[in-house]
């Protein structure tokens, strides 16, 4: 089954590069991706889904996502979504600008869901030395 329609945001102006995920059920605090398509410059998507149970998940970075079933999109009278722009504020990170010897550096691991810094860690130097990286997530 095909599903079209059309995205926009808080100003009711057409959102570009919305990604539109077919997405299963919650698990684990997450939404398993099927298939994600993204909005063209007019906000229109189109999708092709299983059937009208489906779950269609909308995000774009510095937006609130929203997640319906095909059912209840196909149910609106006018087939769009409206994401809001996001309230919440994303924590400071600190990184320091000592030089390191390139053995002691051992990178960085983020973990990013539907835009969201979930996990981070970050280790230069050894543990009692200045050369250390501070981030917090």
């Amino acid at each position: 089954m095909i599903v079209t329609g059309r995205v926009y945001n808080d100003q009711l102006g057409f959102m570009e590069n919305v990604n539109v995920s077919h997405v299963l059920p919650v698990k684990n605090g997450v939404y398993p991706i099927v298939k994600t398509v993204q909005t063209d410059a007019f906000g229109a998507f189109k999708i092709d889904v299983p059937s009208t149970s489906s779950i269609l998940h909308f995000s774009h970075v510095g937006f609130d996502f929203d997640t319906i079933t095909v059912a209840a999109f196909n149910a609106q009278a006018v087939k769009q979504i409206q994401l809001y722009a996001s309230t919440e504020v994303l924590p400071d990170v600190n990184v320091g600008t000592n030089t390191t010897k390139q053995k002691d550096n051992t990178g960085l691991i983020a973990l990013i869901i539907f835009g969201v810094v979930a996990a981070i860690a970050f280790t230069i130097g050894k543990k009692d030395d200045n050369k250390r990286v501070k981030a917090r997530a």
